[in-house]
């Protein structure tokens, strides 16, 4: 959205009513992909005209709360980066964050929050807790603005939240975008593919198409394939083969400075097709003129939502490279689900209205750990769910089940581990999972890493990661799966840390020195696509 968030830009008329309509409000905002929420939330928040309060910035992953701040940063604001992997500029008086780290206290703050890519909520349910939390125990005093992907009677979710947290939302909601979406029903080719970016949902699909696209194109050009080559070797990423084709894989485990690095080569047209899943429908801006669907159902055997295609299909056309937007299907998919009818789903998809939001939230396992009572954890369950069912006698009983399965794992780790270890060694164990679980890790991982822990504090008083690591990594991974994993140790060691833990010694040299070994740009957040480069 860099060309259209400057001041001397001005809106267009749909987004002005949109404005006009939110501003000084608290509100709910429901526009399609590439209609321009950005500026929307930066005319709403008045962050670019230097006459504001205190602003946060929410979004449910890094990559996005980083490219925010770097976005802002561009424009001349005073702004700060607060993460799992970062904590930069913390006085700022805007902050970009992810939903996590705002659920975490910053939520007590009076300022204005704007909370972006609020409908990730919806297919992801074990998010939903730390918004849905954050979002009701926001400081009365504060102004909140959410920002969602078109959905499906957006009033009814803003009267839920009214009874939820007392406060009125204004409700504003569009369908324009800045280019227009059209549908192509007759389908493509993969020989007819260009300029266009082909959903899957697998690492192993998109090996198959990246195959047969292969087989169908030749090589481009040789100065451009020895320019991608020394660009990879400077930014210290690996030479993929696909590219000499001018195309790219793209899904969430690649590493960040993959991801940057394959964007950089889209935007300045070394490659012209990407090949990924719906990693890349989460706030990834990328000018391509077409979206193929090459698969309508997940590997989970379930097919996609409407409001899911409406995502992928919105990449299609970006403001300022393009006309239009064009989605389509791929007719000779080698990747869809056996004995389904792509175009059959398309047409559907593309036409038929869309579903009803819901939001649930899993249990928390840390409230149980620290004795939050089965039945209060139920009500907050039922709290948070949408939307209200006749039937609530039914869903509280169906909660209470999750949580007496949770509790049962709860009393095996005790009784087991209790058997197993010391009781100095117990107790340190007890101490790490009441106070320093950590939701994005199940149970099981939570246990590992607390007995492993537990050992090293009780033993030698020094926190080992090398053992902890060992633990939590496995030959079958790939570097991005291992980053993660890193970066949620690097995580929780922080919360431990911050808490002034003083009985034990912990040195973080070695997390540190593996997450720089994979990639040197995660504890690097100015690092821009340009600036992956040196010359």
């Amino acid at each position: 959205m860099e060309n259209i968030i400057g001041n001397e830009l001005k809106p267009f008329k749909f987004q002005e009513k949109i404005i006009k309509k939110v501003l000084d409000k608290n509100a709910l905002v429901s526009m399609p992909t590439n209609s321009g929420k950005t500026l929307v939330a930066y005319q709403w928040s008045n962050v670019l005209n230097h006459d504001f309060r205190k602003i946060i910035f929410t979004a449910p992953i890094k990559a996005l709360s980083n490219e925010r701040y770097r976005e802002l940063k561009k424009e001349g604001v005073d702004v700060g980066l607060v993460t799992g992997d970062v904590k930069w500029n913390p006085n700022a008086d805007v902050l970009c964050m992810t939903q996590e780290i705002y659920s975490q206290g910053y939520y007590t703050r009076v300022c204005d929050v704007i909370l972006d890519e609020f409908h990730y909520i919806f297919h992801n349910h074990d998010r939903a807790r730390c918004y849905m939390e954050s979002i009701d125990q926001s400081n009365p005093k504060s102004k909140l603005l959410l920002m969602s992907a078109t959905i499906k009677d957006p009033t009814s979710i803003a009267k839920y939240l009214k009874n939820l947290t007392e406060r009125k939302f204004q409700v504003a909601e569009t369908y324009e975008r800045l280019v227009p979406l059209n549908y192509n029903f007759s389908g493509i080719k993969l020989k007819d593919v260009k300029d266009a970016i082909i959903f899957c949902f697998s690492r192993s699909a998109i090996n198959k198409i990246i195959y047969d696209l292969c087989e169908l194109r030749r090589k481009i050009d040789s100065h451009k394939i020895k320019k991608i080559s020394d660009l990879a070797f400077e930014c210290l990423v690996e030479f993929m083969p696909e590219w000499e084709y001018g195309i790219s894989r793209y899904h969430g485990k690649l590493l960040p400075k993959e991801k940057m690095f394959i964007e950089y080569l889209f935007r300045h047209n070394y490659i012209d097709v990407i090949v990924g899943t719906d990693a890349l429908a989460l706030g990834v801006n990328l000018p391509a003129m077409t979206t193929i669907i090459a698969q309508t159902y997940k590997p989970t055997n379930k097919h996609l939502e409407p409001s899911e295609f409406l995502q992928l299909a919105g990449r299609a056309g970006r403001f300022g490279y393009h006309p239009q937007g064009i989605a389509t299907w791929l007719i000779d998919s080698p990747v869809e689900n056996k004995g389904v009818n792509t175009k059959k789903m398309f047409d559907w998809l593309a036409t038929t209205d869309l579903e009803q939001v819901e939001i649930e939230v899993d249990v928390d396992y840390k409230a149980l750990l620290n004795g939050r009572h089965k039945e209060e954890e139920a009500s907050l369950m039922l709290r948070y769910m949408y939307p209200r069912r006749e039937k609530e006698k039914g869903m509280l009983k169906k909660y209470l089940e999750q949580i007496d399965l949770a509790e049962d794992n709860i009393q095996k780790y005790k009784k087991d581990f209790k058997e197993l270890l010391s009781a100095n060694a117990f107790s340190w164990m007890e101490i790490l999972l009441k106070e320093f679980y950590l939701p994005e890790w199940d149970f099981k991982t939570n246990i590992q890493v607390a007995y492993t822990t537990s050992l090293d504090v009780s033993g030698s008083g020094v926190l080992n990661f090398r053992d902890i690591i060992d633990v939590l990594l496995t030959d079958e991974m790939c570097d991005g799966e291992v980053l993660q994993e890193l970066l949620l140790l690097n995580k929780w060691a922080k919360n431990i840390q911050n808490n002034n833990h003083e009985f034990f010694t912990i040195n973080y040299d070695i997390i540190i020195n593996e997450i720089n070994s994979l990639d040197h740009t995660v504890f690097k957040p100015d690092i821009s696509l340009d600036d992956l480069f040196t010359k």
